[in-house]
């Protein structure tokens, strides 16, 4: 993955893999940084980055990473630190929690506590196999081959939604 240094301190991505015009050191405005296992990610695969305040996330095929830029550091979280699958296939962002899904569920990243929660189908998701994930405030959408889980986080209480309430497809990427 490669990333693009614009100014003020913003990032663009670049998908495709390739040449980078610099490796490691300061990064200057309008040149690509190109970041693989040998620089912190777990993976050269990555399936998914978000963006926060505090780094840029990657999921990747063995694990995810977030990646500091202020510090130049790595911290990457795998099924040993309680990941419910090394596959991260997509990242949500909000104020307090990161989720990553996986093939086998989701998995809730509290960042107060840097602790991971894992969650599946006998955790209450319309299906394991998750896809996609958004959220916002209190509301967490998590898109699976199943359809969509909706979870309330105030009241802990989830609902699905299917083909049966008017979904085009249950299979929801």
């Amino acid at each position: 993955w490669c990333l693009r240094s614009r100014p003020p301190d913003s990032a663009r991505f670049n998908p495709s893999p390739g040449p980078s015009p610099t490796r490691g050191g300061e990064k200057t405005a309008g040149t690509w940084q190109t970041y693989t296992k040998n620089d912190g990610l777990p993976d050269d695969v990555v399936w998914a980055v978000a963006v926060n305040g505090e780094g840029i996330w990657f999921g990747t095929n063995s694990g995810a990473a977030r990646y500091t830029p202020s510090t130049n550091g790595w911290r990457v979280y795998t099924v040993d630190d309680g990941l419910i699958n090394n596959i991260v296939t997509s990242i949500s962002v909000e104020e307090k929690y990161i989720f990553l899904t996986t093939p086998a569920g989701v998995t809730m990243l509290d960042k107060q506590v840097d602790s991971l929660t894992p969650y599946s189908r006998a955790d209450g998701l319309v299906a394991s196999e998750a896809k996609s994930a958004a959220s916002k405030e209190k509301y967490h959408w998590i898109g699976t081959a199943d359809g969509i889980t909706l979870y309330n986080q105030i009241t802990d209480i989830s609902r699905d939604f299917t083909v049966l309430e008017g979904l085009p497809s249950n299979n929801v990427q």
